[in-house]
């Protein structure tokens, strides 16, 4: 199992991915990410307004809390 934690700080979204530390997300649209390291995609999956999963690479993980 891979924990990935977003945290904003400073107005700025970040990852951190186990294996390869802090990355910035940027926004490409309110659901579209990209990381500032590699430029790999993350979308955030909403359902009633509400974050419940991301995608990255077309694997999808669930939101913990």
């Amino acid at each position: 199992e891979v924990v990935v934690t977003l945290e904003v700080v400073d107005g700025e979204l970040w990852a951190d991915v186990p294996g390869q530390g802090l990355q910035e997300l940027l926004p490409e649209s309110d659901s579209l990410f990209f990381s500032r390291a590699d430029g790999t995609e993350v979308t955030f999956i909403r359902e009633n307004g509400r974050v419940v999963a991301i995608s990255v690479e077309g694997m999808r993980a669930e939101r913990r809390r």
